[in-house]
Formats: C-alpha cells, structure tokens, sequence
C-alpha cells in the first residue's frame, strides 16, 4: 500500500514539476525583472498562452 501511494503522488508531482520547468522556459519567468506584485498576472497570462499553444496543438494533431 505504501508503495502504491509513493508511487500516485510521484505521478501527480511530476506533472507539477514539467509545469514549472516549462514555465520557466520563458525568459520572464526565469529572471523576473518586473514589481514582485505584479508576477502573479505576468504568471497567469503564461499559463493562459501556454493553454492556449497547447490546445491548438493538440487540434491540429488530431486534424491529421
């Protein structure tokens, strides 16, 4: 059992962590340069691009 358990939270941390990592590909996010109080909104419209890219290439795939 405690096996079963390490092993689903490992599962749901390293999609987590491919986030961030990805995330960090962009440069903004990397170093921020900006006003601390304004990284959440600068994190939000990554992440909404990001969904964005993401959706469409899953469209496209499924077109072909």
């Amino acid at each position: 059992m405690r096996e079963r358990q390490r092993k689903a939270h490992s599962s749901r941390r390293i999609r987590v962590e491919h986030g961030i990592a990805h995330l960090k590909n962009w440069r903004s996010l990397a170093r921020p340069l900006g006003r601390r109080e304004h990284m959440s909104d600068t994190v939000r419209a990554v992440a909404g691009l990001l969904f964005h890219q993401q959706v469409t290439d899953l469209l496209s795939a499924q077109q072909t």
